[in-house]
């Protein structure tokens, strides 16, 4: 967040996603982006409701 914050770009504070952190910010369109990590972050949310499931994967045959 750094380089958005050098820019001026206001963003979402750390929002927790359903696997990873997200952060949000508007282009000057005022077009919504989201940012995701690829890394999980570890909190159970499949409870929560409107929460989504990670999927399974499976190699097809």
């Amino acid at each position: 967040m750094e380089r958005l914050d050098s820019l001026g770009v206001e963003h979402s504070p750390k929002i927790a996603a359903t696997i990873g952190w997200m952060r949000l910010f508007s282009d000057p369109d005022g077009i919504e982006h989201h940012l995701y990590t690829s890394e999980p972050h570890g909190i159970d949310r499949s409870n929560e409701p409107r929460a989504g499931r990670q999927a399974r994967v499976e190699e097809w045959v």
